[in-house]
């Protein structure tokens, strides 16, 4: 029984941690704030809806000017982000989530530059799939 117990303690601080990192994303790019060093094809940042967090495992949604919304998922760890990938292809979604992780550790200037690398990286893989599909 100690496992059981300890188990679901271990799930709660896990969900605690992440909510707590999600809750410092969302305080970085408050109010649609676009960091000066972002592109300018980056409008912002929004949090999903309730619909799109629990049945689509959706936690934010960028805004672009070019490629349109790019859906992330939050994670704290590598860990996590493995898990969520193994649950992408077992359960596969119409639309892509792109994982994103937010350390409890990390600055405000961290998360900005981690989210601008995996933004770019999300955006060239939708272009580069566009442009394939354009010619087949």
């Amino acid at each position: 029984m100690g496992n059981v117990s300890l188990k679901g303690l271990f799930r709660k601080i896990g969900k605690e941690r992440g909510k707590s990192n999600e809750d410092r994303f969302f305080e970085v790019f408050k109010g649609y704030r676009v960091p000066s060093e972002f592109p300018p094809w980056f409008s912002g940042i929004q949090k999903s809806t309730r619909e799109q967090d629990y049945f689509r495992r959706i936690d934010a949604v960028a805004l672009t000017n070019d490629v349109g919304k790019i859906y992330l998922q939050i994670k704290s760890s590598k860990g996590g982000v493995k898990k969520f990938e193994e649950h992408q292809k077992k359960h596969p979604r119409p639309e892509w989530i792109f994982p994103i992780i937010i350390r409890s550790t990390d600055t405000d200037v961290e998360i900005a530059k981690n989210t601008r690398r995996v933004l770019s990286q999300a955006r060239q893989e939708i272009l580069k799939h566009r442009n394939r599909s354009n010619y087949n």
